[in-house]
């Protein structure tokens, strides 16, 4: 019967670099990755998209709308993020502005310009309190958009 193989320990000096580099990636990745201090809040939404005819979209309008814009007004500043619109979800980075902020959205077509305002609507703004480090939850979002007799009105984000 053959004889086992025998391991021999690293030598102590290997072990010590060895240890000093594992140590080193721990405090670099630390650094790099380790917490941030949010400078605002956050805001977390879902939306729903309807036709004017009553009828569940599913495909963001034919494909035609490509994103859905989350809008913030805080009375001196109007800004606005993009989500995807398959995602049906948001969710920003906690960086909106504190105080009362005023919420919307409308959606943006594929070539990334906003959609006409006549061919979709959208609830009122929702006004919320937005403190450092909190997120604001909004309930599902309706977006009523025109896909229908096209010919009549306009579509939203017609080619």
């Amino acid at each position: 019967m053959p004889a086992s193989p025998t391991v021999e320990p690293p030598e102590p000096r290997r072990r010590f670099r060895a240890t000093v580099w594992r140590i080193l990636a721990t405090v670099v990745c630390l650094g790099v990755h380790g917490c941030t201090q949010p400078t605002g809040g956050a805001v977390e939404l879902s939306w729903a998209l309807r036709s004017t005819l009553d009828r569940d979209i599913s495909d963001c309008a034919g494909e035609r709308i490509g994103r859905i814009r989350l809008w913030w007004d805080t009375g001196r500043d109007t800004r606005w993020v993009a989500f995807p619109c398959e995602d049906n979800h948001g969710v920003t980075a906690f960086d909106l502005p504190t105080g009362s902020v005023g919420l919307s959205i409308s959606p943006e077509c594929l070539d990334g310009k906003a959609a006409n305002p006549d061919t979709f609507t959208a609830p009122p703004p929702i006004w919320r309190d937005v403190a450092i480090g909190q997120a604001v939850t909004l309930d599902a979002l309706l977006l009523v958009v025109q896909v229908d007799d096209c010919g009549a009105r306009p579509c939203v984000c017609a080619p």
